[in-house]
C-alpha cells in the first residue's frame, strides 16, 4: 500500500486527480485499485479514461505487480515450449518461455484452450514430464488432446496420458488446492531429478475469481493476490515450470490494451490483471473489412521483461484441432 501523492511525483498532470480522490477518502493505490472506477469518475467528475490512464501509467507498473509477486525475482529460463504453430511460435521467438506465469485472454471458441492443449502435447514429449490441468468449466477433453497429438505426428511414451493430472475445481478453493498439489510436485522434483514438474494449466481462471469478486471485491482481490503469489513462487522455484492461465475477455469501455483500434475487448478480471502475469496474451478476431478477416490476432499486451511487448501474429484454427 503506497500513498497516491508519493506515486505521482514526477507526473504533475495527475496531481489534481489525486487531490480530488483524497476528498472522497481515497489516499492509497490499494484503495483506488479496489474501488469502482466508473462510480469514482462520476463522483469527482473526471473522465473515466483519465483515471484509467493514471492507473495504467503510474500505479499498476509501480505497485500491483510487485505486491502480487512479493518482490520476488528470478533468473530467466532459456527453456522454451513450442506451440507447434509457426505463426504463434514466431511471435513468441520460439515458444512459451518457462519459469513464468503466462495468461491467454480471449473470447470463447477463439483457440485459447487449443493452444494450451498444444503446449501440453509439446511438453509431454519430455520423458517423465508431468502436467496438472485444473478444469473449472468441465470442458477438458482427453480425446481432443489425443487428436491434437496425432495431427502433429507426435510420438509419445506409452504412459503420456498417465502423466496428466486432471483436477475438476468448482470454486477458487478448488483451484488453490490444485495449485498446492502442483507445488508439492515441484518440491518432489528438487530431490528427484528424473521428475520434471512441467506445466500447470488453469482453464479458466475467470469463472471462480469473477464470481468471488462480484460478491466481495476486497476479499476476492485478496484471494487473487494470494493465488498469484503462490504461482509465482512455484515458477521461481523451478525454472522449467510453466504456469498457464486461461482468461476470458469483457467489453472494452475505456483503456484499450490492444495495438489495434478495432479491438473491442480486454482481459477480464479488472484493470490490473494484465500486469499480474509475466506475459499476457490477447487473442481477438481480425476485423471483417480486411483480407485476413477469417484469422485470429494474437498479440502480446504485457511482458514483464519487455522483450516481446507489442509483437503480434495471425493464426487460424482448422477443424477445431489443428493450427496453421
Amino acid at each position: 500500500m503506497v500513498a497516491l501523492d508519493v506515486l505521482v511525483k514526477g507526473f504533475d498532470e495527475y496531481y489534481e486527480i489525486i487531490k480530488m480522490l483524497s476528498n472522497i477518502q481515497i489516499f492509497t493505490d490499494d484503495e483506488l485499485l479496489l474501488s469502482d472506477i466508473e462510480y469514482i469518475s462520476k463522483r469527482i467528475d473526471i473522465p473515466l479514461d483519465k483515471i484509467n490512464e493514471l492507473i495504467n501509467i503510474v500505479i499498476v507498473p509501480s505497485c500491483a505487480a510487485k505486491s502480487i509477486r512479493g518482490d520476488m525475482d528470478c533468473q530467466l529460463s532459456d527453456f522454451m515450449v513450442n506451440i507447434g504453430c509457426s505463426a504463434i511460435d514466431d511471435v513468441l521467438n520460439g515458444g512459451f518461455p518457462t519459469g513464468r506465469i503466462i495468461t491467454i485472454s480471449g473470447p470463447s471458441e477463439i483457440g485459447k484452450t487449443t493452444i494450451a492443449y498444444s503446449v501440453v502435447c509439446s511438453y509431454l514429449l519430455c520423458k517423465n514430464a508431468r502436467v496438472i490441468w485444473i478444469d473449472t468449466s468441465g470442458t477438458f477433453s482427453v480425446q481432443r488432446l489425443i487428436d491434437i497429438a496425432q495431427q502433429k505426428n507426435y510420438v509419445y511414451e506409452s504412459d503420456f496420458l498417465e502423466r496428466i493430472g486432471i483436477i475438476r475445481a468448482f470454486d477458487i478453493w478448488g483451484v488453490m488446492d490444485g495449485a498446492n498439489e502442483f507445488h508439492h510436485l515441484v518440491n518432489k522434483s528438487i530431490d528427484n531429478h528424473d521428475l520434471i514438474p512441467g506445466i500447470i494449466v488453469i482453464d479458466n481462471i475467470t469463472n471462480p475469481l469473477s464470481f468471488l469478486m462480484q460478491r466481495e471485491q476486497v476479499k476476492g482481490h485478496s484471494i487473487m493476490v494470494s493465488l498469484l503469489r503462490n504461482l509465482h513462487h512455484i515458477s521461481c522455484q523451478n525454472r522449467k515450470v510453466l504456469v498457464l492461465l486461461i482468461n476470458s475477455t469483457v467489453k472494452l469501455h475505456s483503456t484499450n490494451f490492444s495495438a489495434f483500434s478495432s479491438t473491442e475487448l480486454k482481459p477480464a478480471l479488472g484493470t490490473t490483471w494484465p500486469y499480474l502475469s509475466d506475459l499476457d496474451i490477447l487473442i481477438t478476431k481480425a476485423p471483417n473489412n480486411v483480407d485476413y478477416s477469417s484469422a485470429n490476432i494474437l498479440e502480446i499486451i504485457f511482458d514483464r521483461y519487455g522483450t516481446l511487448l507489442g509483437r503480434w501474429g495471425l493464426f487460424t484454427i482448422v477443424f477445431s484441432f489443428s493450427m496453421s
